[in-house]
This record gives C-alpha cells, structure tokens and sequence, in this order.
C-alpha cells in the first residue's frame, strides 16, 4: 500500500470522519438476520482476566437430531430434562421457568420454558419487557470480565433479538412462542436459540460456563427475575457466578439413567 501525500492525509481524515459520524447517526445494524426479526446491540468487549470455577456442574446431551427453532414446539425436546431456574435476581413473582440444554460441534441450543401468563414488552429496552437472555464462557473459568470466547445474547418475548457482549450476530438465531391453554389463552411462552460457539468444539468431556435469566416485565418495567445459577445481577459484566455444563452424550445419560433404576431395585 502506498502512502498518501502530507496534503492529501488531513482532507482524507475529514471525509472518513464525516462518513463515520454519518453512519452511526443512521441508527442501523450491519449484522444479517431474517426478514422481520429486529437486532439491537447493547455492550462491547471488555479485558480478560480469570477465576476458578465453581459451583453448578450439569451434563449437556448431544442432540441425535438438530433443533429447528421453527417457532413452534418440537419433540425433539421431550428426550431432555428441564432444569429449574430458581435464583430470584430480582423482586417477588410467580413466573417459573427451566431449561433444556443440547450441543452440537460448534453451537449449543436452548429451550427455556417460562410460565407467566402476562405478556409485557412495552419496555425500551430487554431488562424491562419479557425476556431471557443466555451467557456462554467458553474456557469455563468464570472469567471476571469478558474475553474472546465470553458472550451473552437476548431475545425478547416478540422475537427481538439483542446482541451483547461478544455475540456473533452472524449466527446467533433465537425464537419465541406462545403457549396456549385449550381455550387459546396464553399460559407463558417458550424461547429457543442457537448460541454459536467460537472459541471451542463441542466434544465429549468439555466443560463450559452457562447461565440463564428470565426477565419478568410488568407496565414496562422490570418487575422480577430468575437465573439458574449467578444471583449477582451483573453477569452482562461479571461471569464469576456462572454455572458449569459438562458436554456428554444422550446414550451415556441414557444408561446412567438406567443404571439408577436397577439399583433402586
């Protein structure tokens, strides 16, 4: 590359500036997404540090077939268990949620299940509408500050989608749905995503650092929250309090499950 003139470099730092300001002022998302599904930023990186890990080791099954997040339910997920969310992070309430959790080579997908029964997202931004948002730590270290590898992304009760702290845009996919009683009320909603992983394959034996949150909003505001393992409030900062997923397979679950039964024989 050749350099540019003394007398050119200034006027050319001027209309690269211009253009910049130009761009950022349109408000719009370079990221490609389907048609209909709305992505909003919200942090950027920050340094790497580490902290051992801790608490909340979980098996992960591999999936035998891939879920489609096709906005409506698969059977698929019936062959997983659900994992209850039970740290309140926020306030008082009676929505209840869990999770099922299955990975592949390079992506890990989520179902969470969340009974409430009041749909809200008249909020400005996904902490004040109904909501849930996933953190990967991938190196399972728990890291103080996010890295290369740390993410968290949102999706909101109407398929917003919300791209924090180190989620790749490109490839994070999320669904939400509705479900129904017999008389066509809604009861609560599922949330499904595809979280790519970046850093790490998945494999038999891997351990990573996940967690979960379910944000309640009422009249615009967020009225409570549960997590599945970090009570802090602050993992969108902070992964020390995440939990561990330990990556095995459907057929070893499957024949520890049965092991279980003969012994309680």
């Amino acid at each position: 590359m050749r350099r540019l003139g003394k007398t050119v470099v200034p006027l050319l730092l001027i209309l690269v500036l211009a253009v910049g300001c130009q761009q950022n002022g349109s408000g719009k998302n370079e990221a490609t997404q389907p048609a209909g599904i709305t992505i909003l930023p919200t942090h950027t990186p920050t340094p790497w540090a580490t902290k051992e890990p801790a608490v909340h080791p979980v098996t992960a099954d591999s999936y035998l077939l891939a879920p489609q997040l096709s906005g409506s339910y698969e059977a698929i997920w019936d062959a997983y268990e659900a994992i209850p969310l039970e740290t309140v992070v926020r306030g008082k309430g009676s929505t209840k949620a869990s999770y099922k959790f299955v990975w592949a080579e390079d992506t890990v997908y989520v179902q969470v299940h969340v009974t409430d029964a009041t749909p809200d997202v008249s909020g400005s931004d996904y902490l004040k509408k109904d909501s849930v948002v996933f953190y990967l730590n991938e190196n399972g270290e728990k890291n103080e500050v996010y890295s290369i590898g740390d993410s968290y992304c949102a999706v909101d009760r109407d398929g917003t989608l919300y791209l924090g702290t180190g989620c790749d845009g490109d490839r994070f996919r999320a669904v939400c749905y509705e479900e129904l009683d017999e008389n066509g009320e809604s009861v609560g909603y599922y949330a499904e995503a595809a979280l790519p992983l970046l850093t790490v394959r998945g494999k038999d034996g891997l351990t990573i650092g996940f967690d979960v949150r379910v944000n309640d909003a009422q009249d615009g505001r967020l009225a409570y929250a549960l997590q599945w393992s970090d009570g802090s409030s602050h993992t969108d900062v902070n992964l020390h309090g995440v939990g561990l997923l330990t990556f095995g397979t459907a057929e070893e679950n499957e024949g520890e499950g049965e092991e279980s039964d003969e012994s309680e024989e």
